[in-house]
């Protein structure tokens, strides 16, 4: 039996002989159930509807497993498996929630962090806030260059330098709502 050529969920043109849709994933109607099912044969029984499928991968050893891959996770509301680090099930359309994953991130071990080790604690979430980090580390540096070129006199200054800078990391780490932190 030949496929359709068209797919009745999205309307995606298809080669001949695919078995699923190239655009959505959907099992393609044989042309022996499209034809039976035109209007011509009411009578006629018409064949089930065809159950959305996941579209087949490359090898026929993937399409035969049902596990997930290696760099893959199931999503939690469709059970389909998707990309470890999508934010979108492509199957579903809803978005993943990574709450209780082992990359969730705490507010208060980065809240922690920035009491004990200032802008240190930029590097426990470097991914959103590594441009912070990098620019406290040149500000600490430059004001390190400016203490021992002076000869110790900056250091004046320089401790209210530095005392902005943990400031700055405590604010802004407080700042951040748990939902940040959980969803990272």
């Amino acid at each position: 039996m030949q496929t359709a050529a068209f797919c009745t969920q999205c309307g995606q043109r298809n080669t001949e002989g695919s078995r699923y849709c190239s655009g959505c994933g959907n099992a393609l109607a044989t042309v022996a159930s499209v034809v039976a099912n035109a209007p011509s044969a009411a009578m006629a029984t018409p064949a089930p509807a065809p159950t959305p499928r996941r579209a087949p991968l490359a090898s026929a050893a993937a399409t035969q497993s049902p596990t997930k891959q290696i760099d893959e996770i199931f999503c939690q509301t469709c059970g389909a498996p998707i990309k470890r680090e999508a934010d979108i099930c492509v199957h579903c359309g809803v978005r993943i929630r990574r709450y209780g994953a082992s990359g969730a991130k705490s507010k208060t071990t980065s809240l922690l962090l920035a009491i004990f080790f200032s802008a240190w604690t930029w590097l426990y979430t470097y991914r959103e806030d590594g441009a912070k980090f990098w620019i406290a580390m040149t500000i600490s540096i430059v004001n390190w260059v400016l203490v021992v070129l002076t000869l110790g006199i900056w250091l004046i200054i320089g401790v209210f330098v530095w005392l902005g800078l943990w400031v700055w990391a405590i604010a802004d780490t407080a700042s951040k709502s748990d939902d940040w932190y959980a969803s990272y």
